[in-house]
């Protein structure tokens, strides 16, 4: 099984446990040689993390984190790397989560398609100090003929505990089949908490009054500005493989995260 790697370059700890670790363990150098491998193992953050699985995923290896982060919710222990056989520890120890990421088929101002994947979460957020406006429809009902705020977010599961829960969107089990729709700073209808929808739906968010009040995406981090419409869905003919220590798993993250409280 080939494992490749791959080092966050503002980290100089995490670049020299890559060489550490291609030296022990005769793992490819991601950084210098980008070649099909079975395992991507990511020395950095959760913005890391995010980035390599976007640019891997054609390889549709298993994706194994390395914390070198603050938060490190989509990765393991620093700590790890001490075993004699951290091979065998991603190998044998590891367990496998399967997520579906979302997909965004978006049109600007300029009436030019854009198709944007998210792992966490599709946010719209206004450009200017004006209230944008939106209208969200489900599976071709309209639920939301306005809604006025800053913005609007669609997370997935594993993204619900990121930026979503920081605009007091809920945690989603991994495994509950739901997808968030969250406002930011919702102005009307003033105390609209958002909803959660079954994971098989379509959800369209038109943005209105676009000249007057512009409109940009992201969808992780990739940006799109003056969007006037979105499409957003789960693509579940795309598959994300995730290797977790046994001992703390994704499922004990989510549950984590629901009961603790930062400083």
């Amino acid at each position: 099984m080939k494992i490749g790697c791959t080092a966050a370059n503002d980290r100089i700890d995490a670049i020299n446990t890559k060489i550490n670790l291609i030296k022990n363990y005769n793992f490819i150098d991601l950084d210098h040689i980008c070649t099909p491998v079975d395992i991507v193992l990511m020395l950095g953050g959760d913005g890391f993390a995010l980035t390599c699985i976007h640019k891997y995923i054609h390889f549709n290896p298993m994706f194994y984190g390395i914390n070198y982060g603050t938060i490190g919710f989509l990765m393991n222990s620093k700590d790890i790397t001490e075993n004699k056989n951290f091979k065998d520890l991603i190998l044998y120890n590891s367990q496998e989560f399967t997520i579906n990421p979302l997909k965004a088929e978006i049109i600007d101002i300029d009436n030019k398609e854009h198709h944007l994947m998210a792992i966490n979460e599709v946010t719209l957020l206004r450009q200017t100090s004006q209230t944008a406006k939106f209208k969200i429809s489900v599976n071709g009902v309209s639920q939301m003929p306005q809604m006025m705020g800053d913005g609007v977010l669609v997370s997935t599961p594993i993204g619900s505990t990121a930026y979503n829960f920081s605009v007091d969107g809920p945690i989603l089990p991994i495994n509950c089949n739901l997808l968030a729709v969250t406002p930011i700073s919702a102005f009307r209808p003033r105390y609209w908490r958002g909803a959660m929808l079954e994971n098989n739906s379509v959800i369209n968010i038109e943005v209105l009054e676009y000249l007057k009040r512009p409109v940009g995406l992201t969808a992780d981090f990739n940006a799109i500005d003056n969007v006037i419409k979105v499409e957003i869905s789960l693509d579940k003919t795309l598959e994300i493989k995730l290797l977790f220590d046994k001992s703390f798993s994704l499922h004990d993250r989510i549950m984590r995260e629901q009961f603790m409280l930062y400083s």
